[in-house]
């Protein structure tokens, strides 16, 4: 349990933290946001393939519909082949996926 300094520190933090993802772009497909989509990001997506069972993962990177839905699959491993950039840096197209994680902490935040 954290003191009310702790817990002070740990929201600052957070919030800082959570700003930082809301303002970073990149490439929907890049799962390990290393700024290209290679052989690492297929790498990731084979990694935690879940198929048809839900799993957490910064490599379910998209769904039938668009968005990300809950499932390591080959909707996944099609976008990353689809965006392939290689050695060269792919173009930003979304806000780093991660940036609402922390939301349940950083309600509050100034």
């Amino acid at each position: 349990m954290l003191n009310d300094d702790e817990f002070a520190a740990f929201i600052t933090m957070a919030c800082e933290l959570q700003s930082q993802w809301a303002s970073a772009a990149t490439c929907q497909a890049d799962g390990n946001i290393d700024g290209t989509v290679n052989v690492d990001d297929v790498l990731g997506v084979i990694t935690f393939w879940s198929g048809d069972q839900e799993a957490l993962s910064f490599f379910d990177l998209t769904g039938s519909d668009g968005p990300p839905d809950g499932m390591v699959n080959v909707e996944d491993l099609l976008l990353v082949i689809a965006s392939w950039s290689g050695d060269t840096t792919c173009t930003p197209d979304v806000t780093y996926i991660g940036w609402s994680c922390l939301l349940e902490y950083v309600a509050d935040c100034p």
